[in-house]
């Protein structure tokens, strides 16, 4: 449901992208530190097939930074920056609380600091690079 609503009329095409480009990356960035045993998730989606969090990769977290590239579309960086802290620490806290309560996530040599850290610097990464983009296409 989340989806549907984030794909608003005037910024379809873009938020299309940032979708896309999201789970592009958060799926090669998920497999890397899998592999590396630095996260694991005991119980997931399709767990036979794929070790990392698909949910997390192809759905939550692009969903996520659709509604933070449309909430920032038009700040200036200092709001862009203030937004992402505190998408970034939401999302923290949550994954923190999973791993401290269920079983869903266990960190090995990962920790709670690197996911703020990872997540905090990809959305400013993907509203950087869609803002070249928007200056380009003009």
């Amino acid at each position: 449901m989340l989806l549907v609503f984030a794909l608003r009329r005037p910024l379809i095409l873009h938020s299309l992208l940032v979708f896309f480009v999201t789970a592009y990356f958060t799926t090669i960035i998920g497999v890397i530190v899998v592999e590396e045993k630095m996260i694991e998730y005991p119980v997931s989606f399709l767990d036979h097939y794929f070790d990392s969090s698909l949910l997390f990769e192809y759905f939550l977290f692009p969903i996520v930074n659709i509604y933070f590239y449309q909430m920032t579309y038009e700040s200036q960086w200092i709001g862009v920056i203030v937004k992402a802290t505190l998408l970034s620490a939401i999302l923290t806290l949550i994954e923190y609380l999973f791993e401290v309560f269920t079983d869903l996530i266990e960190y090995h040599t990962w920790t709670w600091v690197l996911s703020f850290i990872g997540m905090f610097l990809f959305l400013l990464s993907m509203r950087g690079l869609m803002g070249m983009i928007r200056n380009f296409s003009r």
